[in-house]
């Protein structure tokens, strides 16, 4: 199902602060945040939302005609398809952004993240009620995040951060070709981070409407309980 062009459009931005917070930090000497080692693809891979998904946007067919979608924009990068888990349409929508970030990470031979915790979890959700980029008040994390709303499920959020971000997709950021903000949502999942650090993660999928993530390191190796581990397998 194309976009409606009446409704308000889905709107995924990116954290417009997180360059100066990270800035100020390498400043300070303290580890510089995300950066990203693939170039933006070339084109945006629009996501054909099925009907299916309006008028059962919860539904497990909803979900899956997303990972289609993902399979196709990933193999048009000239990468496989996606190996998710086998009890991927068992998992909350929150979860599901947690794994497809971690097999993207892991394609472009980024350092995967052990799960989410408790503490971002809670700033992700903040961030989904109020229908906007998180916010982490944690001095010692250095941190990302992306927010999208209006979508029918999170695969179709997470395809809009990875395949539809640069300039004439969804991406309120990206209003002109040159804008910085063009695939930040995509460099926010594929951030790299310095080692030294541990890496966490937080997300929300709230009412199948708002959506959001975040990935943090701290600034120090500390010990992080995971509210919810990621397996691959």
């Amino acid at each position: 199902m194309p976009r409606p062009a009446s409704q308000r459009r889905p709107a995924a931005r990116w954290l417009t602060a997180l360059g100066t917070a990270l800035l100020a930090l390498a400043l300070m000497g303290a580890p510089a945040g995300a950066s990203a080692l693939s170039a933006d693809p070339a084109s945006n891979y629009p996501e054909q939302i099925p009907p299916v998904c309006a008028t059962a946007p919860r539904s497990v067919q909803c979900t899956q005609a997303g990972i289609v979608e993902l399979d196709q924009a990933r193999v048009g990068e000239g990468r496989r398809p996606y190996r998710l888990p086998s009890d991927f349409l068992g998992l909350s929508g929150a979860h599901q952004l947690v794994v497809l970030t971690n097999l993207d990470r892991a394609a472009n031979r980024q350092r995967m993240i052990p799960g989410t915790t408790a503490a971002l979890d809670r700033a992700a959700l903040a961030g989904a009620r109020a229908g906007g980029d998180p916010i982490v008040t944690n001095p010692d994390l250095s941190w990302a995040a992306n927010w999208a709303g209006d979508f029918p499920a999170a695969v179709w959020a997470y395809l809009a951060w990875m395949y539809d971000d640069g300039y004439g997709g969804p991406n309120l950021d990206c209003p002109i070709p040159a804008a910085p903000g063009c695939w930040g949502h995509r460099h926010d999942i594929l951030a790299r981070f310095p080692r030294g650090g541990t890496l966490e993660m937080g997300a929300a999928d709230l009412d199948n409407a708002s959506y959001t993530m975040i990935i943090a390191q701290s600034l120090r190796r500390t010990p992080v309980h995971y509210a919810y581990r990621f397996a691959r397998r």
